[in-house]
């Protein structure tokens, strides 16, 4: 069992995105969470807004991702032990970089070391107000 929290804005964040899309997106991120965040671990899913785009993050207190990852995470078929994978074949990651950078946003992942987490953050384009 893991705990998961949202934090939502009290009103609507419009964006300028797909909802099916999105909806990807963010399953993504969260099912990357809860499978490399051990039982009894947190996960948090916020969303945010700054002038110009939704900033949607996923944090979590999972196994984290090394320092030589990083930089590549995003890459198709990205895995640091594909033995531990539980069947994944490396694509979710590259998948959401491809769908936010579609939708003109976009991605970023912060980790500080080993054992300390992984927060994902996406930034969408709030929707125009011509």
């Amino acid at each position: 069992m893991q705990d998961l929290t949202v934090l939502i804005p009290p009103a609507a964040v419009e964006i300028w995105a797909d909802r099916e899309r999105v909806h990807q997106i963010v399953f993504n991120l969260l099912h990357n969470a809860i499978k490399y965040t051990p039982e009894y671990g947190r996960i948090w899913l916020h969303c945010t807004s700054d002038p110009d785009y939704a900033v949607i993050t996923v944090e979590d207190t999972g196994i984290g991702i090394s320092a030589e990852l990083l930089p590549v995470i995003f890459d198709l078929f990205t895995q640091e032990n594909p033995s531990h994978s539980e069947g994944g074949f490396g694509v979710g990651l590259s998948l959401v970089k491809d769908l936010v950078d579609a939708h003109q946003g976009f991605v970023e992942v912060s980790c500080d070391g080993k054992g300390k987490g992984a927060v994902f953050a996406v930034r969408l384009p709030l929707q125009r107000r011509d």
